[in-house]
């Protein structure tokens, strides 16, 4: 006993798309049709139609074709420097960081930034950032070579309260070294932290 195995072929349905003017006898009144009638040019496009500029402004290939502004950062603008290797794993003898004159220069910066100013929460995180910035450029042009740098400055309100402010750091105690400096007026306090971290 055999059985046929083939399907039978469904017609399909092609309509004009064409408002229906029957009056609603349709099955599907608001349903639009995806295919033009069979003398048309096959199935109809789906593609939204949009100017030229507006249909490649987020495309990055055609931004470059068409010369179009892009942001680019300065470190990416910046020419890399090949440095031949020294092989030094100790700074040469007083280049080491030193704490003290470190601290010396952060106090006058303090003094010169923050002895008139009052706090406000407003401003305080942007006069962090631009301290620890200025904090950073005057270690950085001390005698300090092959250090990297890093500072971290805390700006708050005097107001009575008690503040514990602690840090840690992997480094090598022989040639690496920190140090902390407080300041203090009639509005605020601040605390910088400046690390002095050997590059081998």
């Amino acid at each position: 006993m055999t059985t046929d195995s083939r399907k039978e072929s469904i017609p399909i349905v092609i309509t004009d798309d064409s408002p229906d003017t029957s009056g609603g006898n349709s099955k599907f009144p608001s349903r639009k049709q995806s295919m033009k009638p069979a003398g048309g040019m096959g199935r109809r496009k789906s593609i939204m139609k949009l100017s030229g500029t507006t249909a490649l402004a987020g495309r990055r290939l055609t931004k470059a074709l068409l010369d179009l502004p892009e942001e680019q950062s300065s470190i990416a603008n910046k020419p890399k420097v090949r440095m031949e290797n020294t092989y030094k794993m100790a700074p040469d003898e007083d280049t080491t960081f030193i704490p003290w004159k470190v601290r010396n220069a952060v106090l006058d910066i303090f003094k010169e930034h923050l002895s008139s100013v009052s706090y406000d929460n407003k401003t305080a995180g942007k006069q962090c950032c631009d301290l620890a910035q200025m904090i950073r450029n005057r270690v950085r042009n001390m005698d300090f070579p092959r250090y990297k740098i890093i500072c971290n400055v805390i700006i708050g309100q005097c107001s009575e309260q008690g503040l514990e402010v602690a840090s840690r750091c992997l480094w090598d105690d022989k040639f690496d070294n920190y140090t902390c400096i407080e300041y203090k007026n009639h509005s605020l306090f601040a605390i910088a932290m400046v690390h002095g971290i050997f590059f081998e």
